[in-house]
């Protein structure tokens, strides 16, 4: 009977990053230094922010349509940020991914929610249903939620007919983001 020989792996090529493996990255660093020193690990958090009316008439998509909407816009921001420490430590966390999923009543919200999170630099994704070039969904970068806090606070203003969008963030300031020129509440 002759025994075989099995032959020795070897790897082809050089040795990835030691910081792309999973669990020492800065991120996870900076996470397990807060858990050393008594601190709680950051919690990331993915903000959408989805068009009510697309499920209602003239268009009523089905939810899955809508449901898609959401998936597209979220692996888009994803891939498009997959470079930031945040978004690397949150896709190895794969069973404690948080999402919270906010409505915008129309397009024109949506819209203008978009251009103030340009204007203030915060990193996000319009998805653009095709070919139809519909906006549908906003999907930002995980964001750690003791920096970055989107309350859910869509609302419309029954006197005025007025929509009033707010959006608070805790970086440096809380600031409160509206459709209207001043702010009433």
């Amino acid at each position: 009977m002759r025994s075989r020989r099995t032959k020795t792996w070897r790897r082809s090529g050089p040795l990835p990053d030691p910081g792309m493996h999973r669990g020492i990255g800065p991120a996870f660093q900076l996470s397990r230094k807060m858990a050393a020193s008594g601190g709680e690990p950051q919690i990331l958090v993915q903000y959408l922010v989805l068009r009510k009316d697309l499920s209602q008439p003239p268009f009523s998509w089905p939810a899955g349509a809508v449901v898609a909407q959401a998936c597209h816009a979220a692996t888009a921001a994803l891939h498009l940020h997959r470079d930031h420490p945040h978004t690397a430590a949150y896709l190895r966390e794969l069973e404690r991914m948080r999402k919270v999923v906010l409505e915008a009543p129309d397009e024109t919200t949506l819209k203008l929610l978009a251009e103030t999170l340009q204007q203030k630099n915060i990193d996000h994704k319009l998805w653009m249903e095709q070919p139809e070039n519909i906006p549908t969904c906003i999907a930002l970068r995980p964001y750690p939620k003791e920096e970055f806090l989107m309350q859910k606070a869509l609302s419309q203003e029954t006197s005025s007919g007025m929509l009033k969008l707010k959006v608070n963030f805790l970086k440096s300031a809380r600031l409160s983001i509206t459709n209207k020129t001043e702010m009433t509440s």
